[in-house]
């Protein structure tokens, strides 16, 4: 909270996002002012997956 009091940034919670029919899904928390800042969420239980979410992330970003 005190990140979004100093950056005057919003905060979205399981922003959904989609590209295509195949490609969409929803980010863990989307904080935003002027510039983008994504967290992700880390898997400490499944790092793997945790991986491909963050590559579709930053695939979906990209496109």
């Amino acid at each position: 909270m005190d990140l979004l009091h100093y950056t005057k940034a919003q905060i979205y919670i399981e922003y959904p996002i989609t590209v295509s029919k195949q490609l969409k899904g929803s980010l863990d928390y989307l904080i935003q002012n002027q510039q983008t800042f994504l967290v992700i969420e880390g898997k400490n239980e499944d790092l793997e997956r945790g991986f491909l979410q963050l590559a579709i992330g930053l695939i979906v970003l990209d496109k």
